[in-house]
């Protein structure tokens, strides 16, 4: 009866192990190396979500933020302004960058991507009702470069 009892907790265990658990904050936004997402699953995004190294805490009704990229934390605000009626597909929010700070870094990328962020003119929320509405998507519009793109799970 013991060893019954042991064998089945070490199954269940094990079982329990091999599962894919999300590594998702709730509400964080992830960057995402994905520009159009119609022709992705949802495993495949789940995996870009996954192996995102940027992630992005939002309030999307005041602008401020807090996030994180290659493990060095960063807040700030994004000062909103005019806000379309919205479309169909989702919302845009023309914007500008209140303040940005972070701890000090020897990090190139994160210089790069909080660059990005401080030159963002235009936010674009909307939730992709092409893979069961699971997603809310963030684009976020840069002056002269890419458009960064966050995904959300609902």
């Amino acid at each position: 009866m013991k060893y019954t009892l042991l064998l089945a907790i070490v199954l269940f265990g094990s079982s329990c192990s091999m599962k894919n658990y999300s590594q998702m904050k709730p509400n964080s936004y992830y960057l995402v190396d994905i520009v159009d997402f119609e022709d992705f699953s949802e495993v495949i995004l789940e995996k870009a979500v996954n192996k995102s190294k940027a992630t992005l805490l939002l309030n999307e009704e005041n602008g401020d933020f807090t996030g994180q990229l290659n493990g060095i934390a960063f807040s700030g605000n994004l000062e909103l302004g005019k806000t379309s009626s919205g479309f169909v597909k989702g919302f845009y929010v023309a914007t500008q960058l209140g303040y940005l700070q972070s701890g000090s870094h020897d990090d190139k990328s994160f210089d790069a991507f909080t660059s990005k962020l401080a030159n963002a003119k235009r936010l674009y929320f909307y939730n992709n009702a092409l893979i069961d509405g699971k997603w809310a998507v963030l684009e976020i519009s840069i002056e002269g470069d890419s458009k960064m793109m966050f995904l959300k799970k609902k």
